[in-house]
């Protein structure tokens, strides 16, 4: 049973503990904004709220998508200069909620609703590499395989890494 509500304080402080930190050593507090599970995200966005307010350290939201695309960096995978990053988000049958990223993870437009179809893939550049990777493109192998421009990445999800490693550059450009 899913029970985050009731125990997310609980695991943030026996977090705090476990790295010999107290709430008050924190600089800012980052969180994922989405797209995801509503509840998910709304448990976390009130948690994230109420450290923020009561220490008066920055909140830093990012995106889902962003995230991703730090943890493909993140995961030895090596991009060249003709490559453009689609992480993907489940969005239940054959839709995702995508993005295009450069090379760097670097946005190159904005979050939007997709149908993983034959035509979403004739439709993109053929003089480029395009990386497909997320639990949205994860379901979608025999699409993938018809079309060589296309590189599937298995297994990539979001995580604690690329959600720090997103964070500590926001955190830098303030």
């Amino acid at each position: 049973r899913f029970s985050h509500a009731e125990k997310l304080n609980v695991f943030i402080d026996e977090l705090m503990r476990e790295a010999g930190k107290e709430l008050k050593d924190l600089d800012a507090v980052a969180v994922g904004i989405g797209p995801g599970s509503y509840t998910g995200l709304r448990i976390g966005l009130s948690a994230a709220k109420g450290l923020c307010f009561a220490l008066d350290v920055p909140l830093i939201g990012l995106g889902t998508l962003d995230v991703l695309g730090y943890d493909l960096l993140g995961s030895g995978f090596v991009t060249n200069a003709k490559d453009v990053l689609h992480p993907m988000v489940d969005a239940r049958r054959m839709e995702v909620f995508a993005k295009q990223l450069d090379q760097h993870a670097k946005a190159n437009g904005e979050a939007r609703p997709v149908v993983l179809d034959d035509a979403w893939c004739v439709a993109l550049d053929a003089g480029h590499r395009h990386i497909v990777f997320g639990d949205g493109a994860d379901k979608a192998t025999g699409l993938w395989a018809k079309h060589v421009h296309l590189f599937h990445i298995p297994s990539i999800r979001p995580s604690v890494l690329g959600l720090a490693a997103l964070a500590q550059l926001a955190y830098e450009r303030k």
